[in-house]
């Protein structure tokens, strides 16, 4: 990769904490960096995220390994989650950049994801934005696989800016080139991260807004047509709806919570016969209670 001149030496620009920020450093072959606000612009009206312009010397694709490693370089010493770079290609009288994502974390490598001819009025094609809408997808996912694997530990102070910073993704997506299933994905990892937040904080509301998150991801996790989803998502939502219940003491909710589980169940194969009894000892007590 190319690594020249004073820029590298000054700070990186630092990312915003309460929102997921993309960044870009310089394009290789865009000698007036044309091509590279262009991109900066156009991210600016993505809603949902912050864009930050390193002024970075151009990353080579020689040795894409070796690309990523700076990128992720940049990446943790910055704040921000995701990094584009690349190279500008030309040809008689048109130039196209070939990207790259690099995406914080875990996440050691991305894809190349492809050249990306700008539109005649200078606008990102929107197979760029179906790819950074994957590529947000994968961060979340990725941010939140990090969550539980410290499952017994306290989290709640991390999770406030995730849950914050996913709230504000989805709040943009309906017309950012998301996809339903992207949709209903980051949905089920922002309501686990409810869950969790709700238990360990004491608080009732994040498991609220969890158990409406759960039923928002299921309009798009049909039984029919992403039945394992479809399974999983009902099993999380029936241990929310529990937990919501006891809470509130609400036999109401203990009733739906079986309900969930052994919907689940239906599918993934295991104990519907022991849930149908549990679930009939609920209503037994939900009439009582009335």
């Amino acid at each position: 990769y190319i690594i020249s001149g004073i820029s590298e030496h000054l700070p990186l620009p630092q990312a915003d904490p309460n929102t997921f920020t993309v960044a870009i450093v310089h394009l290789d072959n865009d000698e007036s960096r044309q091509i590279e606000r262009d991109i900066v612009e156009g991210l600016r009206e993505v809603k949902g995220i912050d864009v930050r312009d390193f002024n970075r010397p151009a990353i080579s694709d020689s040795d894409v390994k070796a690309g990523h490693e700076l990128a992720h370089k940049y990446l943790e010493e910055s704040g921000a989650q995701v990094l584009i770079w690349g190279k500008v290609i030309t040809a008689p009288g048109k130039s196209v950049p070939k990207l790259y994502w690099t995406v914080s974390g875990n996440t050691r490598t991305a894809k190349e994801s492809g050249r990306y001819p700008l539109t005649e009025d200078l606008s990102l094609p929107p197979i760029f934005v179906s790819d950074l809408a994957n590529v947000l997808r994968l961060l979340v996912v990725t941010q939140s696989v990090g969550f539980s694997t410290q499952e017994g530990h306290f989290v709640a102070d991390q999770l406030t800016p995730f849950i914050q910073d996913v709230q504000r993704l989805l709040g943009a997506t309906e017309v950012q080139g998301w996809s339903a299933e992207d949709v209903a994905q980051v949905r089920f990892v922002l309501a686990d991260a409810l869950v969790t937040f709700g238990e360990q904080s004491g608080k009732t509301e994040p498991l609220q807004e969890a158990v409406a998150t759960y039923y928002a991801a299921l309009q798009q996790y049909t039984r029919e047509r992403v039945p394992l989803d479809w399974a999983m998502t009902q099993n999380n939502l029936g241990s929310a709806l529990r937990n919501l219940g006891e809470r509130e003491h609400d036999s109401n909710k203990l009733c739906d919570a079986l309900q969930a589980h052994i919907n689940a169940w239906q599918v993934m194969g295991a104990a519907p016969h022991y849930a149908a009894m549990a679930l009939a000892g609920a209503r037994g007590g939900r009439r009582d209670a009335h």
